[in-house]
């Protein structure tokens, strides 16, 4: 983890040294010989992303923190999985406070009854410890969410994909990520202002293609291939649609699309003409072409954005409602968790370096697998 701050941040008087802690979170697999163990045999692994058995914290299997009665801390979430999200709780059932975002600190503090985490996401999360008495503990755990079934139950695990060879931690389970371990008193006097950074957000009437957003749709492009707007990554190839102005400010619009594109190759005719299309075998009418829906954790780089909008109506309703208070709308960021079906508006300025940048899913496997483009500022 880098930590990164500035003149702005240094004036408040927020956790420092001991009291600023980094926490990295990843899902891991080990044998029985205590090595790791990546993906298994069935390409549902692959497709889905890597998920693991087990959680470590900082690289660690210890997940617990010994921290101070009366402290106030600044914890630093950063989710290193490769494609698992986190629907993050204190199962004391405190509200988690979130006042710093991927870009930097948000305007003021957030208060949420739990907190969505994407692959690639950082949070600033406040911890007081000050109601906590010694020799007590609590933990961080992830909340249920129905994502197991949206991302390839039934057909995809015992069908045509084979089946899955992970034992992973189920989505719609609930299980510990990080316990709290209250010792003696280590009182700090730090303090979470109401105000934290005046932002300057960019405004929708800035941006040069306000009427005419760039589009670009995350979804699957054929058997085993992820693809942005129907292509994948081809080393330093740019399409012109991804080529942009130095010092101009954009709109672009991302969504997690539900259909094949239209160049893929032999594959795409067993997987039918679309996820609702009438044929193959995954575009009948009954909805099982939506089992290969999948999140798609957007990253973009060399720069952060501001979000406008999400827009759900075609995002699993259960789904919506069990993740939509988990969701962080305000301030800088550079990468997103876009659920199957949503659609979201970005608006970013691009300045300083002309050149060659990335911009992909953050599923590690399905970057691998083609889910990764270039954008060029010329």
């Amino acid at each position: 983890m880098f930590i990164v701050s500035d003149k702005e941040e240094e004036k408040l008087n927020l956790p420092q040294g001991e009291y600023d802690i980094p926490v990295v979170i990843q899902d891991r697999t080990f044998d029985d010989n205590k090595q790791l163990q990546y993906l298994g045999d069935g390409q549902m692994d692959r497709m889905q992303g890597f998920l693991g058995e087990q959680i470590l914290i900082n690289g660690k299997i210890d997940n617990t923190l010994d921290l101070g009665a009366n402290g106030k801390y600044r914890l630093r979430l950063l989710n290193g999985s490769n494609s698992r999200a986190y629907k993050l709780a204190w199962d004391h059932g405190e509200a988690i406070t979130v006042f710093g975002v991927d870009g930097g600190l948000l305007d003021a503090p957030k208060n949420l009854p739990y907190l969505i985490l994407g692959p690639a996401q950082r949070v600033d999360v406040w911890l007081d410890l000050s109601a906590e008495a010694e020799n007590s503990n609590f933990k961080l755990v992830h909340l249920p969410m129905p994502l197991d079934n949206i991302m390839g139950g039934g057909m995809m695990n015992g069908g045509m994909m084979g089946n899955s060879s992970s034992e992973h931690l189920p989505y719609d389970t609930q299980f510990d990520i990080l316990e709290i371990k209250v010792g003696a008193s280590a009182e700090n006097d730090a303090q979470l202002p109401g105000e934290l950074s005046s932002l300057d957000s960019l405004a929708a009437t800035d941006a040069i293609n306000k009427s005419n957003p760039r589009t670009f749709t995350f979804a699957m492009g054929g058997m085993m291939k992820w693809t942005i707007n129907g292509r994948i990554y081809n080393g330093t190839e740019v399409a012109e649609e991804e080529t942009v102005k130095l010092d101009t400010t954009e709109i672009w619009r991302i969504n997690n699309g539900n259909q094949f594109s239209s160049d893929s190759d032999d594959d795409s005719g067993m997987m039918g003409g679309g996820m609702h299309g009438n044929g193959g075998m995954m575009g009948g009418e009954g909805g099982m072409g939506n089992m290969m829906q999948m999140p798609h954790p957007v990253h973009i780089h060399q720069l952060q954005f501001n979000i406008l909008n999400r827009k759900t109506e075609e995002v699993d309703q259960k789904l919506w409602e069990l993740t939509k208070d988990g969701f962080i709308n305000e301030g800088w960021q550079d990468s997103v968790y876009l659920l199957p079906g949503m659609q979201m508006d970005l608006i970013m300025r691009f300045e300083d370096f002309k050149g060659l940048f990335l911009y992909h899913c953050h599923n590690l496997e399905h970057e691998d697998m083609g889910m990764m483009r270039n954008f060029k500022i010329v």
